[in-house]
C-alpha cells in the first residue's frame, strides 16, 4: 500500500494515512464516512487537495498553461475514449501518472470486489453505472516522460509514437491505481512495439 502512487505527497509531506486493504473496509467508510468530526478522504478518488501559499498557486496556473495542449491532446485524442479529463496531478511527486476515480465511482479495490461478487452470483456488472463511469488521468509535469510527451506533442499531434506511449501509461496507470484491463494481450503488443522501436528493430521483423 506505501508504494500506491496515490500517497506519494501524501508520505512526504508526513500526512497520516490510513490503509484499508480488506475488502469490508470499502463498505465500512461508505457507512462511516467522518470519525471525531474529521472527514475521510479517499485518496484514490478525485477531491484530494493540499494547503499552498500564494507562490505555489502562481507556480501550479503556470504548469496548467504550460501543459494545457498536452492535457487536451490526451482528453481530445490519444485518450478521448478512455478518459474523462486529463489534469495535472498535486499528488504525484516519482510516477508519471495515476488513474483517479471520480468521488461516486468505484475506487480499484471496490472495483475488484464488485467483480468477484458479480462472478460468485452470476450477475452482469459492465452496465452498472458505477463501473462504466471514466476516469480522470493525472500526469505528473515534473516527470521527464510527461515533459518529453509534451514537447513532442508540440512539434507534432499526430506522432504515432507519443500515441502509443501515451495508452501504455494510460494502461500502466491503470494496472497501478488497482484496476484491471480489459484487453491485456493488446497492452502486451503494445509494450512489445514499444521495446521494438527503442532497440531500433523493425516492427515486421519475424521470429
Amino acid at each position: 500500500a506505501e508504494s500506491s502512487p496515490f500517497v506519494e505527497r501524501l508520505l512526504k509531506k508526513g500526512y497520516e494515512v490510513i490503509y484499508l486493504t480488506e475488502p469490508v473496509d470499502e463498505y465500512c467508510i461508505q457507512a462511516l464516512p467522518e470519525f471525531d468530526g474529521k472527514r475521510f478522504q479517499n485518496v484514490a478518488k478525485e477531491g484530494v487537495k493540499f494547503e499552498e501559499s500564494e507562490k505555489s498557486k502562481e507556480s501550479r496556473e503556470a504548469l496548467e498553461k504550460e501543459f494545457e495542449p498536452l492535457l487536451n491532446w490526451m482528453k481530445d485524442k490519444a485518450l478521448k475514449d478512455k478518459i474523462e479529463k486529463a489534469v495535472l496531478s498535486q499528488r504525484l511527486t516519482q510516477s508519471p501518472c495515476a488513474l483517479v476515480a471520480s468521488q461516486y465511482g468505484w475506487s480499484g479495490n471496490m472495483e475488484r470486489i464488485m467483480k468477484a461478487q458479480a462472478y460468485q452470483t452470476g450477475k452482469d456488472i459492465s452496465t452498472n453505472y458505477y463501473a462504466s463511469q471514466k476516469k480522470t488521468f493525472e500526469i505528473n509535469p515534473r516527470h521527464p516522460l510527461i515533459k518529453d510527451m509534451l514537447r513532442r506533442v508540440k512539434e507534432n499531434e499526430d506522432d504515432k509514437t507519443v500515441s502509443d506511449l501515451a495508452v501504455v501509461l494510460f494502461e500502466t496507470a491503470t494496472l497501478r491505481s488497482g484496476y484491471m484491463l480489459p484487453d491485456t494481450k493488446e497492452y502486451g503488443d503494445r509494450i512489445e512495439r514499444m521495446l521494438r522501436l527503442s532497440l531500433n528493430i523493425d516492427l515486421d521483423a519475424k521470429v
